[in-house]
């Protein structure tokens, strides 16, 4: 999938646009339901769509990056760090964020969030331990691994990675 001020979904196999949503504000980010029917995407003007029909579902708050979990749990972060819950699309849980959320990423255990500049802050499944990390500079993504390790991205070259206590 593509995202920009539209969303294309392209066939690999042949490289020809097979689905395309029309977006009235640019996209910064989007994530796909497990199930495949349902796009979270962020932006000024933040939306849960139907893949299928293309129609809006619901608006979120404007955000910079959005995650959905898999058990219907969507996540955004901007200014704010919200969790909805997709049956009701309603904020189950809302959060200061340090610094503007830019990039998300997720297991079944944790949920990590990175603001721009200098912090990643990670939750725990259930959103009641939070912890913050601080880096120095700025950083341009998060990802989490498959052995409880998360890596951070400085955008100056540089990589960081942390072993979580399980």
């Amino acid at each position: 999938m593509i995202a920009n001020n539209e969303v294309l979904h392209v066939n690999p196999e042949n490289g020809k646009v097979s689905t395309r949503i029309e977006l009235d504000f640019e996209a910064t980010d989007f994530s796909q339901s497990p199930c495949f029917r349902f796009l979270a995407v962020a932006g000024d003007g933040a939306v849960l769509m139907n893949t299928i029909s293309g129609r809006p579902i619901a608006k979120m708050e404007r955000c910079h990056a959005v995650a959905y979990l898999d058990d219907g749990l969507i996540a955004t972060g901007g200014d704010k760090i919200l969790i909805y819950d997709v049956r009701k699309m309603s904020p189950l849980y809302t959060f200061e964020a340090l610094n503007p959320i830019r990039s998300i990423s997720l297991t079944k255990k944790h949920t990590v969030f990175a603001s721009s500049h200098n912090c990643v802050t990670v939750f725990d499944s259930t959103f009641s331990q939070r912890q913050d990390i601080s880096v120095f500079g700025q950083i341009a993504g998060v990802a989490v691994g498959d052995r409880m390790h998360v890596f951070i991205d400085d955008k100056y070259a540089c990589v960081a990675e942390y072993e979580w206590d399980t």
